[in-house]
C-alpha cells in the first residue's frame, strides 16, 4: 500500500511539473500587443493613409490596424469589430495571412468579451486554420494559448491542457533560429 501511495504522489508531482512547464512555455511564446499607444497607432495609420504611395494592402498598414484592434480591446471594445472586419477584408485582398489570422483572433477576443463563446471559438479556429499551413509559428501558438486560456476559465482543464501542449510542441520542434520572431516593427519576441 505504501508503494502505491508513493507512486501516486510521484505521478502527481510529475504531472504538476508538466503542466507548469507547458504554461511557462506558453507564456514565453505570447507576444505583446499595444507596444505603441492608441494615439501613436492612429497617427501612424493616418500618416500612411496620407502618403501618396499609400496602398491599403501595405503590410505595415495592416499590421498597425491589427495592433490597434488589440489595443482598443480594453478601452473601446466596440471598435474592435469593424476594425477587425476591415483588416480581414484588406488582408485577404492583399494576401496577408498574418494580418488576417490576427484579426480573427481579435474577433475571437471581442466575442469572448461579449460572452459569445461559440462565435469566439469560430474565429479562433478560423485564425488557427489560416495560420497552420504557414511558417507563422508565433501567431499559431498565440491562438492556441487564447483558446486554452478560455477553456481554463470555463473549467475545462483537459481541453486547456491539450491546447497548451499542442502550442508548446512548436517550441520543441522548431530549430533554435526559429525561436525568435521579428514583427513588422523590428521588435523581437520569443
Amino acid at each position: 500500500m505504501q508503494q502505491i501511495t508513493t507512486s501516486l504522489n510521484f505521478l502527481s508531482v510529475e504531472i504538476g511539473k508538466s503542466i507548469l512547464s507547458v504554461v511557462l512555455v506558453a507564456l514565453c511564446f505570447n507576444t505583446t500587443y499595444a507596444q505603441k499607444s492608441v494615439k501613436e497607432l492612429r497617427h501612424e495609420i493616418e500618416s500612411l493613409e496620407q502618403n501618396e504611395k499609400f496602398s491599403p494592402k501595405d503590410t505595415v498598414y495592416l499590421y498597425y490596424l491589427t495592433e490597434l484592434a488589440f489595443s482598443l480591446r480594453n478601452r473601446n471594445w466596440d471598435s474592435v469589430l469593424p476594425l477587425s472586419k476591415k483588416n480581414i477584408n484588406l488582408s485577404q485582398t492583399g494576401g496577408y495571412t498574418w494580418g488576417e489570422g490576427y484579426s480573427y483572433m481579435a474577433l475571437g477576443l471581442y466575442y469572448i468579451d461579449k460572452n459569445d463563446r461559440t462565435k469566439a471559438f469560430e474565429n479562433f479556429n478560423e485564425a488557427y486554420n489560416l495560420l497552420k499551413p504557414t511558417a507563422y509559428y508565433v501567431p499559431q501558438v498565440d491562438v492556441l494559448n487564447m483558446m486554452a486560456i478560455e477553456h481554463l476559465f470555463n473549467h475545462e482543464p483537459a481541453k486547456s491542457l491539450s491546447l497548451f501542449m499542442e502550442g508548446s510542441s512548436f517550441y520543441f520542434e522548431l530549430p533554435k533560429e526559429k525561436h525568435i520572431y521579428k514583427n513588422a516593427q523590428g521588435s523581437i519576441s520569443i
